[in-house]
């Protein structure tokens, strides 16, 4: 009886699953022609435009694609072409630095992303790197190098650390002293 009441139970999921997958299916052909008669409906309205309302209906699309910040806009096309060359995190600093630039020095520029591309990003760049070096500084700050007992690891340590800093790093100081290291 168990295995009776097992095997309706497995077949109603089945059928279940059968009949969502239909749906599914379904639901996907209404919007593929759906997307289909836009775009027919695009081209048959292009043809029936002329074009000199076309460029200019153009160039209101284009406007209402702008990421406007404070002081400044950008296009979409030139937020994704910085997108593509750095992280979301440095682009929105940049963008918060430049902004911030204009609103102090009250200076409007024609092209904000030339400004963008050529020193804000860079600034933001260097502060986030100097925020990382800090990071890297207090970290190794926190390792107890006293639970080094492999002269492997202690190389690691000693090499891993800028020459610079390693007279002066008590790690490698004493990583020095007790495996020997030159």
């Amino acid at each position: 009886m168990a295995n009776r009441d097992n095997m309706i139970t497995r077949l109603d999921i089945a059928k279940e699953l059968l009949a969502n997958r239909y749906l599914l299916s379904t639901v996907l052909v209404n919007l593929s022609n759906l997307i289909d008669l836009i775009n027919e409906r695009d081209k048959v309205l292009s043809n029936v435009i002329p074009k000199d309302k076309q460029k200019e209906l153009k160039r209101i699309k284009d406007k209402s694609k702008l990421i406007e910040f404070e002081h400044f806009a950008i296009t979409t096309s030139q937020y994704r072409a910085l997108l593509n060359q750095f992280e979301p995190e440095v682009i929105n600093d940049a963008c918060i630095i430049l902004d911030n630039h204009i609103a102090t020095t009250g200076h409007y520029y024609k092209n904000p992303y030339t400004k963008l591309k050529q020193w804000a990003i860079s600034i933001a760049l260097k502060d986030r790197l100097s925020n990382h070096s800090a990071n890297i500084l207090q970290a190794t700050r926190k390792i107890d190098y006293h639970i080094i007992d492999e002269k492997e690891l202690a190389y690691k340590y000693y090499y891993a650390t800028p020459e610079w800093r390693r007279s002066i790093d008590e790690g490698c100081i004493y990583l020095k002293d007790k495996f020997n290291i030159q």
